[in-house]
C-alpha cells in the first residue's frame, strides 16, 4: 500500500469511524505505515471546527491522535505551489477555499498521493496540469 496524505474528510471519516470501507483501509494502512501522514493545513482545519464550537475536550483528544502521526508542514514550496493553485482556480472563477490547496500542494511538493472523498474540489486542480495523484478511499480500495 503506497503511503499518502489523508485529506481532511477521510481523516474525519477515520476518527468517527461511521463508514466501514474507510476503517478497513485506514487499518490496512496502518498495518503497513504504522502512521497517518497528513498536512499541517489537515491538523487547522480540524482544531478550527472543535475550537469554533468550544469543545476543548476534543481539540485536546485531537491534538493528542495527531502527536502520533506525521504532520508535514507548509514550507517556501508547499505556499508557492498553493499560491499557484490558488490564483489560477480564482482566475478561471472555480475556486475551492484556501485550506485544499494547501493540502493539495503538500501532496504534490512530497509527491505523495491525496486520499480524499472530495474529488469534485481536487480535480480541478488536476484539470489545470497539477501534477497531484488522486484516491478515493470511500470508493476504491487503493492498490500499491
Amino acid at each position: 500500500m503506497t503511503q499518502a496524505i489523508l485529506d481532511t474528510d477521510i481523516l474525519s471519516e477515520i476518527i468517527r469511524a461511521k463508514n466501514s470501507h474507510v476503517a478497513r483501509i485506514a487499518e490496512a494502512y496502518l498495518k503497513h505505515h504504522s502512521r497517518f501522514t497528513m498536512s499541517a493545513m489537515t491538523l487547522t482545519e480540524m482544531v478550527a471546527g472543535w475550537h469554533k464550537i468550544q469543545d476543548a475536550w476534543r481539540t485536546s483528544t485531537l491534538l493528542t491522535f495527531f502527536e502520533r502521526h506525521e504532520i508535514l508542514p507548509i514550507r517556501v514550496e508547499e505556499a508557492t505551489v498553493a499560491g499557484r493553485i490558488i490564483g489560477d482556480l480564482e482566475r478561471l472563477g472555480i475556486p475551492i477555499g484556501t485550506m485544499d490547496p494547501f493540502i493539495a500542494a503538500t501532496s504534490i511538493v512530497n509527491e505523495l498521493p491525496l486520499v480524499t472523498g472530495n474529488m469534485r474540489h481536487f480535480s480541478r486542480i488536476v484539470d489545470l496540469g497539477y501534477p497531484l495523484e488522486l484516491l478515493n478511499w470511500c470508493e476504491t480500495i487503493p492498490h500499491g
